[in-house]
């Protein structure tokens, strides 16, 4: 894992920070490392690096006062699902095998069945949520949870025109997860989509195969040579399908030939180094996979739909 930070001479009295300031890039890799662990409910893991992260100074006070939010938020959660008395005197050894995501099924169906207005604030903090982290957290509750309101409310907000697409394809997951049947008219520019609940991918696997050809080609260029930009390209070409997946940029994905697959798997590998702050040297980089002049329509498209979703990718 790659960490670019500066360090200060020392603190202030009184400031409770580590004497280290976070670049730009490396917070957002930070988010993004705190996305996947939500993502996944890796709850635990999430609390632990979010303590590191108020301990640091981001650059901008909206970063920390954020974490701080969200990490109280998440201790709350925790403590009401492993800590409180009942729960310890009732410990058996079959919950001791429970994994952290099934203690957090169990918790939110005990809470719906002990709080009839549960649903419907989990429902509006979804909503009326001010942050990407906030509405996986929701999302990942309602998942759980079976209760006639949720469906045709995540319905009805997955197919709201002002959605970010990011956000709009986990809700799109949630629905398929929570074995939601239909389809959804999805606006995108103008233009009205019909899409299954069905076939909503819920891993890379699921999506069309030029897609995964693109992520194995990178990892067979650079896998062993370059580990940390194999882990950088998995996650970003994960977050880039599902930002894509409701426009006619995936369809065109989608019919892709060997050779397309070779330009976008190019132009994905240069961006992961221009994110870690590297200059790529493109001619190179076409040159290991193949790429000639013939494509370069195509090369030059395929970086700028990726730098474009870099640019656009924060839902907040």
């Amino acid at each position: 894992m790659r960490q670019i930070s500066q360090h200060t001479d020392g603190k202030k009295d009184g400031d409770s920070k580590d004497n280290v300031i976070l670049f730009p890039k490396t917070v957002d890799y930070y988010q993004m490392m705190l996305t996947r662990l939500l993502e996944g409910e890796q709850y635990g893991e999430a609390v632990e690096l979010l303590r590191f992260l108020i301990r640091l100074d981001s650059g901008d006070p909206r970063n920390r006062q954020e974490w701080q939010a969200l990490l109280g938020w998440l201790e709350t959660m925790q403590s009401s699902i492993v800590f409180t008395p009942e729960k310890e005197e009732s410990w058996t050894d079959e919950e001791e095998e429970l994994s952290e995501q099934d203690m957090l099924k169990r918790h939110v169906r005990q809470r719906t069945s002990a709080d009839s207005g549960y649903v419907s604030r989990l429902l509006d903090s979804l909503i009326t949520g001010s942050s990407l982290e906030k509405m996986l957290l929701a999302l990942g509750q309602l998942t759980h949870i079976e209760h006639e309101e949720i469906d045709p409310a995540l319905k009805t907000w997955v197919q709201s025109a002002q959605l970010h697409p990011y956000i709009r394809f986990k809700g799109m997951q949630a629905l398929r997860q929570r074995g939601a049947e239909g389809t959804l008219t999805l606006n995108y520019q103008g233009t009205q989509m019909e899409m299954d609940i069905d076939n909503t991918p819920l891993e890379l696997t699921d999506f069309c195969p030029p897609a995964v050809l693109i992520l194995q080609r990178v990892e067979e260029v650079s896998g062993l040579a370059d580990p940390t930009l194999t882990y950088f390209a998995e996650q970003l070409w994960n977050d880039f399908l599902a930002f894509i997946y409701v426009s006619p940029l995936y369809a065109k994905l989608a019919d892709l030939d060997i050779a397309g697959v070779d330009v976008w798997a190019a132009a994905l590998h240069s961006a992961i180094h221009s994110m870690m702050q590297e200059n790529p040297d493109s001619e190179e980089i076409k040159e290991r996979y193949g790429v000639t002049d013939e494509y370069s329509v195509l090369w030059r498209q395929a970086v700028q739909a990726i730098q474009t979703f870099i640019l656009m990718k924060s839902p907040d």
